[in-house]
């Protein structure tokens, strides 16, 4: 991809990700919607890193903190820059980081994962990326800077989402069916979340930016929205966030006679995601595939 529609593509994902900052570090990054993605980053590095005498990570898209605040928690020794390009998320980091007692061992910085420029060559033990690798224009760019500012034999931790993510492709199946005639196409932000599928082609790419000794792994992830008071039901709750059916809604209602465009994604979505919405207005969904991938630099 040419460096000017690399630029393009990065200014677009940065202003939707800081359109939908409070709602999603609210409702999917600190709630109960995918904890076990955090999860994954404790209990595969813990192991490796808790006899340490102190342990250097740089996380980066880590939005408001995560997996930053769980490794946090699991690791004293830990000292973690966590990153985003999107700035609105750091002061929601660093209240959060107050709020559990851990702004001792987190700060928060402003930084491209494609240009991590102001870390040194060599300063850290791990790098970690959850959920972002598959917004970088170019992966392999931002691969190659992790490995740059990682140690000799420092440790990769990534998770991205696999082939099979039902709440993605149900929703972009309502949005095609909502999208009138006249309009344009509903873009397909489920073939930017789920761009890596299987995750072969992306352990390829680290292979190649000078890591080794891959492991790869599925996560089966379940997704959790409680109805509340302050959040609403499952549906109010997704509004808040980048959600893949939002834009073609938004574009829908601007046609005369498709006014109503939100109420009919609402019943149709329900419609597809069945028993997956309970009485209580509450959704669980679980058979979500994340790829989860760890590797030392060469």
């Amino acid at each position: 991809m040419a460096a000017s529609n690399n630029d393009e593509v990065k200014e677009k994902i940065h202003k939707q990700w800081l359109e939908f900052a409070p709602g999603y570090s609210e409702i999917v990054l600190h709630g109960t919607f995918m904890p076990q993605v955090h999860a994954a980053f404790v209990d595969s590095l813990k192991p490796l890193l808790h006899d340490r005498d102190e342990v250097k990570i740089l996380d980066v898209a880590a939005a408001s903190g995560e997996p930053s605040l769980s490794l946090a928690a699991a690791l004293p020794n830990a000292k973690i820059i966590a990153t985003d390009l999107a700035e609105s998320y750091l002061p929601l980091g660093r209240a959060r980081a107050e709020a559990a007692n851990l702004s001792k061992q987190i700060s928060f910085e402003a930084a491209d994962g494609e240009n991590l420029s102001q870390f040194a060559n060599n300063s850290f033990d791990v790098v970690t990326c959850s959920l972002g690798l598959m917004f970088f224009p170019n992966e392999s760019k931002g691969l190659s800077e992790f490995c740059r500012v990682l140690k000799p034999n420092g440790i990769l931790a990534v998770t991205v989402w696999g082939t099979h993510v039902p709440f993605f492709t149900k929703a972009m199946e309502v949005a095609k069916k909502i999208t009138p005639p006249e309009a344009s196409p509903p873009s397909a932000p489920v073939n930017t979340a789920q761009r890596f599928g299987d995750g072969k082609g992306l352990c390829e790419s680290i292979t190649k930016s000078g890591f080794t000794d891959l492991e790869h792994q599925e996560l089966e992830i379940t997704f959790k929205l409680i109805n509340n008071e302050t959040g609403g039901d499952w549906f109010d709750q997704l509004w808040k966030t980048p959600f893949p059916l939002k834009a073609a809604v938004m574009q829908a209602v601007q046609i005369p006679g498709h006014e109503n465009a939100k109420e009919e994604a609402r019943a149709l979505l329900a419609a597809d995601y069945g028993d997956w919405v309970k009485d209580d207005g509450s959704l669980v969904m679980p058979g979500n595939i994340c790829n989860f991938i760890m590797a030392k630099k060469a």
